[in-house]
């Protein structure tokens, strides 16, 4: 599935966009995540012992306890237990995606008729 950054064009698989739909309806704190993919860029090897099939659930949730935010947990055991923390990158970059779309609808939802007639004319004046 391709989603559209502000940088650039990123194809992001079903799985990872669904992720972050998840992630974003439950409702995770926008500095957990960030925080959790700070983490995961300081420590690279965290990915290299998530997505490995030889260690065990037990000691990656152990971990997932240990080192991230409270808030983030539970959703980093299911990604884990269901093994696919190969995504991880491209749930972060789809949940990005996802907030900016959920807020620009938020925001046009509560658009005035002044404010829909005043965008519309800019929009209009735009393409002219």
């Amino acid at each position: 599935m391709k989603i559209q950054t502000s940088k650039s064009q990123i194809y992001c698989p079903v799985a990872a966009v669904r992720y972050a739909r998840v992630l974003y309806e439950v409702n995770v704190p926008a500095e957990a995540v960030q925080k959790t993919r700070e983490i995961f860029s300081e420590v690279p090897q965290l990915h290299d012992i998530f997505v490995n099939p030889t260690i065990d659930l037990k000691k990656k949730i152990t971990v997932i306890d240990k080192v991230f935010p409270e808030e983030i947990r539970n959703f980093l055991k299911v990604v884990c237990k269901y093994q696919r923390m190969d995504l991880i990158e491209d749930i972060f970059a789809a949940y990005d995606r996802y907030c900016d779309a959920v807020s620009y609808t938020h925001l046009r939802a509560h658009e005035t008729d002044s404010y829909l007639v005043c965008r519309l004319l800019l929009e209009k004046k735009k393409k002219t």
